[in-house]
């Protein structure tokens, strides 16, 4: 079953696979997306290269009929170059950790232009609201 996943940057990309599953990765038990891509005429620096932090903040599953849109999958917990299950050739599995809500709300602190006490501030009232890590 062949599919595209659209990347951030508009890229589309084809894969033969997916699978979705929950696992610790950095401490924290998080939502993973496995993403198989055919790595025939595809190298390892063509794979790294399209998988950064930016580019899978948002990806858009033509195959996943529950969650088309995933957001903040931008943890690459591995890149590993493995067997096809068919035994004829091999397949780049790109595993993506999602990142947790206090994450996303420190990269916008960090991204906007309040000065310290305003981000103290903001901050501490997300995790006094529910929040938290």
């Amino acid at each position: 079953m062949e599919f595209t996943v659209k990347l951030a940057n508009e890229q589309e990309i084809t894969c033969i696979g997916y699978k979705k599953y929950q696992e610790y990765v950095q401490g924290i038990q998080r939502d993973i997306v496995e993403l198989w891509v055919d790595a025939d005429g595809t190298t390892f620096n063509d794979v790294d290269g399209l998988f950064t932090a930016d580019n899978t903040a948002r990806m858009e599953n033509s195959a996943d009929t529950g969650d088309m849109v995933y957001e903040n999958y931008s943890i690459r917990a591995g890149i590993a170059r493995v067997p096809q299950d068919s035994g004829e050739g091999e397949r780049y599995e790109i595993k993506l950790a999602q990142l947790t809500y206090a994450e996303v709300q420190l990269q916008e602190l960090q991204s906007s232009d309040l000065d310290n006490k305003e981000a103290i501030a903001s901050l501490y009232e997300t995790l006094l609201l529910g929040g938290g890590m």
